[in-house]
């Protein structure tokens, strides 16, 4: 075996041994080094170092039996014993070593075969980690995202209380503890936090509020009282449904988040006697309604005339819906999926598709019918 540049202690056993080794009588002959500050034998140097462990190292096996010599605090000098144990070949071995400056013997205690060369290595615990240790920090060190494994060790994570929140650090970079009030609670700072009713200052903190982009409106609520997000459509919209307007109570009403801005009041129809067809106003592709806070329309017919109101997200109406107006403010008349002959105010709040038109089918050529509407738009 080479001789490891590591090790600076070294004993060669050159000849084959029959039978276990003796210890030694006193600190002399060749299976004694001297750790003690004076001269050393074999490649040690005189040193006064405190060493916390031993580590051995042998191109052999063989069982050991490790004895220091120190006349230090004893009444009569003699070997004691402080390790046995088996040098397995070529696998350092790492042995507690509390004493400072003492003689050491190692003896083999088994019988091997074949010249042994032993190495020894005292650590200092200020300078290196003994191999035992290194074995201590890996168990106690887990590689960045690996998974959780029941029964890893760590190293528990302490905390300084301190009953008014203060820092450890003495200026701006400085390592600092983790603080805990008197109940055990982590100091933190709450930056989204205002009494009710305090005024606002120019660069206050706050958490920005996340909603769900949902392009289908559904809650994410599992059943009623649950909590649920807040949901916003693909172009980032917040959705919103107005309540329909209770004639028995007033409480019962929901109004629009934007205030309207009113705009000038346009008449779609005023007509008489119009021949039997079915027209569309104010045209076959309806208007549109985007950013509209609500459209009011009013309407009078008779002599014949049924008036439906039909939305679709596209201006050729490939599919157009009849809308309910159950889910609208109705101002005058009965709710109704169509009118006929009827005089009427519908207003649609916030109404949710891009196009809306009216549809009016005339029966026959004597009739009366009026369309007036007013357009309010969302203002910030």
């Amino acid at each position: 075996m080479t001789h490891p540049t590591d090790f600076i202690y070294q004993f060669s056993r050159t000849s084959a041994l029959g039978a276990a080794e003796a210890a030694p009588a006193n600190p002399s002959g060749a299976i004694v080094w001297n750790l003690r500050p004076s001269k050393q034998d074999n490649q040690g140097e005189a040193s006064a170092e405190v060493y916390d462990s031993l580590l051995l190292l042998s191109d052999v096996t063989f069982t050991y039996e490790l004895a220091y010599w120190n006349t230090q605090g004893q009444a009569a000098a003699a070997w004691i014993v402080f390790s046995t144990g088996t040098l397995t070949a070529n696998t350092p071995v790492t042995v507690p070593f509390p004493y400072e400056g003492a003689y050491i013997y190692v003896r083999r205690t088994s019988v091997t075969v074949g010249n042994a060369i032993i190495y020894c290595q005292p650590k200092q615990a200020s300078v290196t980690l003994s191999a035992s240790s290194l074995v201590i920090v890996a168990a106690l060190s887990h590689a960045e995202d690996a998974p959780h494994v029941s029964g890893d060790a760590g190293i528990e994570m302490l905390s300084v209380r301190r009953d008014v929140a203060v820092s450890s650090a003495g200026v701006d970079g400085d390592y600092a503890t983790l603080n805990t009030d008197s109940t055990g609670h982590l100091w933190t700072r709450d930056i989204a936090s205002y009494a009710e009713d305090s005024i606002a200052v120019s660069g206050d903190y706050g958490i920005p509020a996340l909603t769900v982009r949902r392009d289908v409106p559904v809650t994410s609520a599992g059943s009623d009282g649950d909590y649920a997000t807040a949901n916003t459509d693909a172009d980032g919209f917040l959705y919103e449904r107005s309540k329909a307007y209770d004639t028995a109570t007033t409480s019962d009403k929901q109004f629009p988040i934007w205030s309207p801005t009113t705009n000038t009041p346009q008449t779609w129809l005023n007509a008489t006697n119009t021949g039997a067809a079915t027209v569309y106003y104010p045209a076959s592709t309806g208007f549109d309604v985007t950013g509209l806070s609500m459209v009011s329309i009013e309407g009078a017919f008779s002599g014949g005339c049924t008036v439906t109101f039909e939305a679709s997200n596209d201006s050729a109406f490939t599919t157009p819906k009849d809308i309910s107006l159950s889910g609208y403010d109705e101002i005058t008349g009965t709710y109704n999926a169509n009118y006929v002959d009827s005089n009427f105010v519908v207003d649609f709040e916030r109404p949710g598709c891009r196009y809306l038109r009216v549809k009016v089918i005339y029966s026959d050529a004597s009739n009366a019918s009026r369309l007036d509407v007013r357009t309010y738009d969302a203002a910030a």
